[in-house]
Protein backbone atom coordinates (compact mmCIF):
# COMPACT_ATOMS: atom_id res chain seq x y z
CA UNK A 1 0.00 0.00 0.00
CA UNK A 2 2.77 2.34 0.69
CA UNK A 3 4.26 1.59 -2.65
CA UNK A 4 1.27 3.37 -4.38
CA UNK A 5 1.58 6.17 -7.19
CA UNK A 6 0.01 9.18 -5.96
CA UNK A 7 -0.52 11.97 -9.21
CA UNK A 8 1.08 15.44 -7.55
CA UNK A 9 -1.79 17.05 -8.61
CA UNK A 10 -2.67 16.72 -4.69
CA UNK A 11 -0.91 19.99 -4.68
CA UNK A 12 -3.42 21.66 -6.34
CA UNK A 13 -5.83 21.50 -3.66
CA UNK A 14 -3.72 22.76 -0.93
CA UNK A 15 -2.91 25.81 -3.23
CA UNK A 16 -6.36 27.03 -4.03
CA UNK A 17 -8.18 25.62 -0.40
CA UNK A 18 -5.33 26.90 1.86
CA UNK A 19 -4.90 25.50 4.86
CA UNK A 20 -8.29 23.46 4.65
CA UNK A 21 -6.63 21.82 1.34
CA UNK A 22 -3.64 21.22 3.20
CA UNK A 23 -5.57 19.28 5.95
CA UNK A 24 -8.46 17.42 3.38
CA UNK A 25 -5.33 16.28 1.21
CA UNK A 26 -3.51 15.10 4.63
CA UNK A 27 -6.54 12.95 5.21
CA UNK A 28 -6.56 11.58 2.41
CA UNK A 29 -2.91 10.49 1.64
CA UNK A 30 -2.14 9.61 5.47
CA UNK A 31 -2.06 6.13 4.57
CA UNK A 32 -0.63 5.24 1.29
CA UNK A 33 2.17 8.65 1.14
CA UNK A 34 3.11 10.15 4.44
CA UNK A 35 5.43 12.45 2.53
CA UNK A 36 3.33 13.58 -0.12
CA UNK A 37 0.77 14.18 2.46
CA UNK A 38 3.01 16.29 4.83
CA UNK A 39 4.49 18.50 1.76
CA UNK A 40 0.43 19.25 0.81
CA UNK A 41 0.05 20.36 4.01
CA UNK A 42 3.13 22.61 4.13
CA UNK A 43 1.96 23.69 0.98
CA UNK A 44 -1.38 24.51 2.45
CA UNK A 45 0.02 26.60 5.26
CA UNK A 46 2.48 28.62 3.28
CA UNK A 47 -0.52 29.59 0.29
CA UNK A 48 -2.37 30.86 3.43
CA UNK A 49 0.44 32.76 4.97
CA UNK A 50 0.78 33.91 1.62
CA UNK A 51 -2.50 35.14 1.17
CA UNK A 52 -2.85 36.20 4.09
CA UNK A 53 0.31 38.65 4.06
CA UNK A 54 -0.78 40.23 0.28
CA UNK A 55 -4.45 41.15 1.67
CA UNK A 56 -2.82 42.88 4.46
CA UNK A 57 -0.46 44.48 2.29
CA UNK A 58 -3.25 45.55 -0.25
CA UNK A 59 -5.38 46.56 2.54
CA UNK A 60 -2.63 48.73 4.18
CA UNK A 61 -1.78 50.58 1.08
CA UNK A 62 -5.43 51.99 0.54
CA UNK A 63 -5.97 53.42 4.34
CA UNK A 64 -5.12 56.89 3.87
CA UNK A 65 -4.86 59.84 6.33
CA UNK A 66 -8.02 61.86 7.19
CA UNK A 67 -7.55 65.43 5.51
CA UNK A 68 -7.01 68.30 8.15
CA UNK A 69 -10.42 69.68 7.40
CA UNK A 70 -11.91 66.54 8.71
CA UNK A 71 -11.12 66.64 12.15
CA UNK A 72 -13.33 67.72 15.17
CA UNK A 73 -11.41 69.56 17.13
CA UNK A 74 -11.75 72.92 14.37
Amino acid sequence: MYGEYRSRMWYLVPIFLGILGGVISWFALRNSDRALAKNCLIVGVISSLLSLTLSLLMGASLVQEAPESVYWNE
